[in-house]
């Protein structure tokens, strides 16, 4: 633009859009890519924010019909947003390698759920609007698309479940071959019509040809699935060279009993024995549990101007996780939480000791860099590299409400207090973990802070198992869900927040197993009294 007055009004009709509707003026795609507030196109790729007058006006200067020199009006919120949402599905349709993914059916593949779709691939690639439509569609009841910060597969993994769907289509059409061809080693049933299978010579109960004819239409599908799914021998070798009359003898022993139907009758035997096993193992194995949570302090210690409470939750093996409580000097109160590397009956024993540990050191000494010195001095032969311990340990001075701390490779802590600034703060500390090496080494790593505490301060302390819990999609529960759980519970009480914490993983994980024990302590200092 050569004119500078017009340049000048441009730039300051720019400025007050910057400030005064960011909603419109500062819409990006994939957190880079600007969209315009009068187009709805994408401008540009902004790397630099201090740029990003400059890069507008030669938008409007050049791309945009609607800006008018200044003249034009702006989309309305709700246009704007669905016009972007519609911009940003072109944009990776044609960019993003994760969304051009297709089927030899020319089926479009969902980024976020990894589905197949309806949506077919367009002549000559071309993104036509109904395309960009029919996405839009699919992504609004996309559950993993409509979350409020959605991940896409990994490019890699979504190949992966193509070239698997590619396999099973091409299997499909090879056995609908031999069906046709009637081929006999495909066509082989139990006396009640269920289909025997050529490779593992097993019935498959789900497949039935009492109706021939509908049968060769829809069962090559659920062939090829167990196939796929189910039978090892074809997995081993998909190359059949099974004798045709050798293979009808076979049949003929199942018909008449002399041979096991299904694997799970072969393998029935073997597994009531082993059932028995288990539980007898099951039960040594809550008996270790039992004997490990009543290590674990029973009630919470009771202090003027704290409120302090502890939760854990022990996953299907044994753990190491520990909390406990250490009477320093009548001024001075010391809290550990700790995690033992590993799972099992070593794990446990490891806890037991290092508690133990704890329990002689802790009294008398109010530096926690000292205890932890001293205790890894202690367990660092007895380990002998095949386990180590992560622990924060800090001392509660209960004269200065101060907190004093270390961390030994303990996850860091949070502060939460709405009238700090930030609200939310991680106590960071340098230290490795207790047993990693030799005394000389530690000691170098090891660092000691103090916190002065405020009214209203909530110290959070917890093990990796709540952060690296998982759901159905593999996604981890990460400090931001806890960070939410903590702003949501202002006012709660301690024992408030560890359940509501303990809650909203429970939800998080939407029914998959725990892999790790979870042990959560939180101290507010509600102020002296």
């Amino acid at each position: 633009m050569s004119n500078p007055v017009k340049q000048y009004l441009w730039r300051q009709k720019i400025h007050r859009g910057l400030q005064k509707h960011a909603e419109r003026w500062k819409m990006f795609i994939d957190g880079e890519h600007w969209v315009c507030p009068y187009c709805g196109d994408i401008g540009f790729r902004c790397t630099n924010e201090n740029m990003l007058q400059d890069q507008i006006l030669d938008h409007f200067s050049h791309d945009c019909d609607n800006w008018k020199a200044g003249k034009g009006e702006m989309l309305q919120p709700s246009s704007l947003k669905q016009k972007a949402e519609k911009t940003a599905i072109r944009f990776r349709l044609q960019k993003r390698p994760v969304w051009r993914i297709y089927d030899l059916d020319n089926h479009w593949y969902c980024p976020y759920c990894s589905k197949v779709t309806e949506i077919e691939r367009p002549f000559g690639d071309k993104i036509a609007d109904g395309m960009i439509d029919r996405v839009n569609l699919h992504l609004r009841s996309c559950t993993q698309a409509r979350k409020t910060l959605p991940k896409e597969v990994p490019l890699e993994t979504l190949r992966e479940v193509v070239q698997k769907s590619n396999r099973l289509k091409g299997l499909v059409a090879s056995i609908r071959s031999q069906f046709e061809a009637t081929n006999e080693l495909w066509s082989q049933c139990d006396k009640d019509g269920h289909w025997v299978c050529p490779y593992c010579v097993r019935v498959v109960e789900e497949i039935n040809f009492m109706d021939t004819e509908v049968a060769v239409s829809i069962v090559p599908g659920h062939i090829a699935d167990h196939l796929v799914t189910n039978c090892t021998a074809f997995k081993q070798n998909s190359n059949l060279t099974r004798d045709t009359e050798e293979f009808k003898q076979m049949v003929q022993e199942i018909r008449e009993g002399k041979r096991a139907r299904t694997e799970m009758e072969e393998l029935k035997g073997r597994l009531d024995s082993a059932n028995a096993e288990l539980e007898t193992a099951a039960s040594e194995l809550e008996r270790a549990k039992e004997v490990q949570r009543s290590i674990l302090p029973s009630t919470m210690p009771v202090i003027d101007g704290f409120d302090i409470a502890c939760t854990y939750q022990p996953a299907a093996q044994l753990g190491g996780d520990f909390y406990t409580f250490i009477e320093v000097d009548e001024d001075h109160l010391g809290f550990l939480v700790a995690d033992v590397s590993g799972h099992g009956a070593d794990a446990a024993l490891v806890m037991t000791m290092a508690k133990k540990a704890f329990d002689l050191r802790g009294p008398d000494n109010c530096s926690p860099r000292q205890v932890l010195g001293l205790i890894n001095q202690d367990i660092f032969g007895d380990l002998q590299g095949k386990h180590f311990v992560t622990a924060f340990y800090g001392i509660l001075s209960l004269k200065d409400h101060s907190v004093t701390f270390s961390r030994a490779g303990h996850n860091y802590p949070l502060v939460h207090n709405p009238t700090r600034r930030p609200s939310i703060s991680i106590l960071k500390s340098t230290g490795s973990a207790l047993g990693f090496g030799p005394s000389e080494i530690f000691e170098k790593t090891i660092e000691e802070r103090e916190l002065p505490l405020q009214a209203g301060d909530l110290l959070l302390v917890y093990t990796d198992g709540l952060v690296e819990s998982k759901n159905a999609a593999n996604e981890e529960f990460e400090l931001p869900y806890v960070c939410d759980v903590l702003k949501q519970n202002l006012k709660a009480s301690a024992e408030e927040v560890t359940q509501a914490i303990m809650r909203a993983v429970t939800d998080f994980c939407e029914g998959r197993p725990q892999e790790d024990d979870i042990a959560l302590m939180a101290i507010r200092y509600t102020g002296s009294k």
